[in-house]
């Protein structure tokens, strides 16, 4: 069972240079991908029973010993990214068949390798227990990331992938110099030993320490679009692929997210005194992105940048619960990961239909469009209203748990504006789905979309279901966080 952590993540590099002999073949290219995502998924569930029954998992590479060797690491955090992850890439690619057109059948194969070069790099991102592997697997996410936004080779797509590289790129070297300041003084690179060096030095380098926490910090922040290091998602957000927009927002941003919780709990420690104030930097920072990118999506008449703006406002409420710093903080920024990472999926998905059908992604070109894709528009609506929070779904759940944190943690104000933010949400989401309900526009009567492309309505409503699922009999999910 080691073993299987390596396994996750070969398969998928594999699988990305073996995908080259079937580009001329989109049917088995297409079956072959989603074969191998279903088997990585179900390696990922016996992982999951096999750690929560026996407990973390310990893969030294080579058979070296930490901190010399270079070590994978599984524990129940771990695990739980690692299977939405692949859950959500399944789901993703399942609807890319109605997608093609985007970026074309004679480029599908090289878009497969890119996704699955992604997938796997953020795999090796969350198994990682090593600074360098990290920073490398970083690199290689990033760059992936340009490829899927990029690929459909349109003016706005490139303009948007280079400015995407260009602050991802200040970002890495943030982190890097971050990183060389932490190695200059330890020597290590091990997430356990470097933990155990930083206790015994705090007092001796306080300066050098707390510079590293924020130089690795601000990178790590600006790759997960915390506001105002945010400027770079709006553009590739809306100008990506559909597939991509669902894969940017629904994942990529998130996996940095954890990287500031693994190194923040496993590096850093929270009762360091300089991780506490950064903790409180990114509460208010945290606030200010999920008000700010609600006003700001609230201005957009674009469908797709109002859903990336949407993103900026709701990566603020992870941030704000790991502002919190405490259980029910903790637990809600989880659960709004996984809220935001599902819900977000269906929304991107579900707009790339219907913008496929009107051509056009202004707003009001959504009128009466319920009219043939009425489940689209339903659950559209449904994961919009997990998004505000509304009862009997996930993100219900995960704005619940920020309220108790804050009043756990006597933040009185806190609590009356993570009430009034999620009328905001509602604010800018409510217009589009009234849009997509009422109206007077007709279509043709023979055009019956939800018939003829059934993939894509699938994915859509898979996202929906698990939405409304964990919303409705949380049990499971709340004992296991």
């Amino acid at each position: 069972m080691t073993h299987i952590l390596v396994v996750l993540i070969i398969s998928l590099f594999s699988h990305a240079f073996l995908i080259s002999l079937l580009r001329k073949k989109f049917k088995c290219l297409y079956v072959f991908s989603i074969a191998l995502y279903s088997m990585l998924l179900f390696l990922t569930g016996k992982t999951f029973f096999y750690v929560e029954s026996v407990g973390p998992i310990r893969y030294w590479i080579g058979g070296w010993i930490p901190p010399i060797g270079i070590e994978l690491y599984a524990d129940k955090l771990s695990v739980f990214m690692a299977a939405l992850f692949l859950s959500c890439a399944l789901l993703i690619l399942i609807s890319f068949e109605s997608f093609k057109y985007e970026i074309g059948e004679e480029r599908a194969a090289y878009y497969f390798m890119l996704v699955s070069i992604l997938i796997g790099a953020m795999l090796g991102i969350i198994f990682t227990r090593d600074l360098f592997n990290l920073y490398v697997f970083v690199e290689i996410t990033t760059i992936a990331a340009c490829g899927i936004i990029s690929i459909k080779n349109e003016k706005k797509a490139v303009k948007a992938a280079l400015k995407y590289f260009i602050l991802s790129s200040i970002a890495s070297t943030s982190i890097l110099l971050g990183l060389i300041l932490i190695y200059n003084i330890s020597g290590f690179l091990h997430y356990d030993t470097l933990k155990y060096v930083l206790l015994e030095y705090k007092d001796v380098f306080p300066k050098i320490i707390s510079g590293s926490l924020v130089l690795t910090i601000s990178g790590f922040s600006l790759k997960s679009a915390l506001f105002p290091l945010h400027v770079w998602l709006p553009d590739a957000h809306s100008a990506a692929p559909t597939p991509s927009s669902a894969l940017l927002s629904g994942l990529v941003i998130k996996i940095y997210v954890f990287v500031i919780i693994r190194l923040l709990n496993d590096v850093f420690g929270l009762m360091n005194t300089y991780t506490s104030i950064l903790l409180e930097v990114l509460l208010a920072l945290g606030n200010i992105g999920v008000f700010f990118g609600a006003v700001l999506a609230g201005f957009q008449n674009d469908i797709k940048k109002r859903l990336a703006y949407s993103s900026v406002s709701q990566m603020g409420y992870v941030f704000l619960g790991l502002g919190f710093n405490n259980q029910y903080g903790f637990e809600g920024a989880l659960l709004q990961i996984l809220n935001h990472a599902l819900a977000k999926s269906c929304l991107f998905l579900a707009t790339g239909r219907m913008i496929k059908l009107i051509g056009s992604r202004d707003i009001k070109g959504l009128e009466k469009i319920s009219n043939k894709l009425p489940l689209t528009a339903l659950c559209f609506s449904l994961c919009a209203m997990s998004l505000v929070g509304i009862p009997f779904t996930l993100g219900f759940l995960s704005k619940w748990y920020l309220a108790m944190a804050a009043i756990e943690s006597g933040r009185t104000l806190q609590l009356i504006f993570i009430i009034l933010s999620a009328l905001l949400t509602f604010g800018y989401y409510f217009p589009v789905i009234v849009k997509t309900f009422t109206g007077d526009k007709s279509f043709k009567k023979d055009l019956e979309p939800e018939k003829t492309d059934k993939g894509n309505l699938i994915s859509i409503l898979m996202f929906t279901f698990i939405v409304l699922f964990l919303g409705i009999f949380p049990g499971f999910l709340l004992q296991y966080l």
